[in-house]
């Protein structure tokens, strides 16, 4: 497992297949996802986990909750557009057109209020061909860099967010420990694998 960090934000990619059997069991939202939502690509789900202060805030406050959720997925995009171009070489980001679905979980195994995103998004970009036809590009994995720049960017985008709120920049993400400030580059773990069992829905 590689890290990286970025200021109290925790980042997680992990690669999953989007062409599952049916479960036996009745996982709604799983067999719709795999069913009726994604096309057969590999999927990568990508983890948000805040600092512990901004959890509580934003599980009270349902807008800014959509939006700290927004810029987290509009860098998340950004991020596959910009790796898209390098790859492909495109002319522009906006000739890669991707797609995912994003999920707000509240809690955690303790049922303590603990707000967080889970986004699965296709683990490439469709770019119309001459014909204007979409087809599908598979990106490489991304490098613990470049997930580092999707929290970095997020975080700047936060920050501004917060500020815009009126809310209290150093309370928000202070260490669950220590009490102070996070000015460091905490933990943002980034891994990718394949699955061939069960659609999985991390919580």
């Amino acid at each position: 497992m590689r890290t990286r960090a970025s200021r109290g934000f925790q980042l997680q990619a992990t690669r999953i297949l989007s062409e599952l059997p049916r479960p036996a069991d009745d996982r709604n939202t799983a067999i719709h996802l795999a069913e009726s939502v994604f096309p057969p690509q590999m999927v990568r789900q990508w983890v948000c986990s805040l600092p512990w202060k901004l959890r509580s805030l934003l599980g009270y406050d349902k807008g800014l909750c959509s939006q700290v959720l927004a810029a987290f997925t509009q860098e998340v995009q950004r991020g596959l557009r910009h790796r898209a171009k390098k790859m492909l070489g495109l002319q522009s980001m906006s000739e890669a057109h991707t797609g995912g679905v994003t999920f707000i979980q509240r809690f955690d195994s303790a049922l303590r209020l603990n707000v967080h995103f889970h986004l699965l998004f296709l683990d490439g970009v469709f770019v119309r061909d001459e014909d204007g036809a979409l087809d599908f590009h598979e990106l490489d994995e991304p490098s613990p860099e470049q997930v580092a720049d999707v929290a970095g960017r997020t975080a700047k985008r936060v920050i501004k967010l917060l500020e815009k709120a009126g809310k209290s920049l150093d309370p928000a993400f202070q260490d669950e420990h220590s009490g102070q400030p996070d000015q460091s580059f905490r933990a943002l773990d980034q891994e990718s694998e394949r699955s061939d069992g069960w659609f999985r829905l991390f919580g």
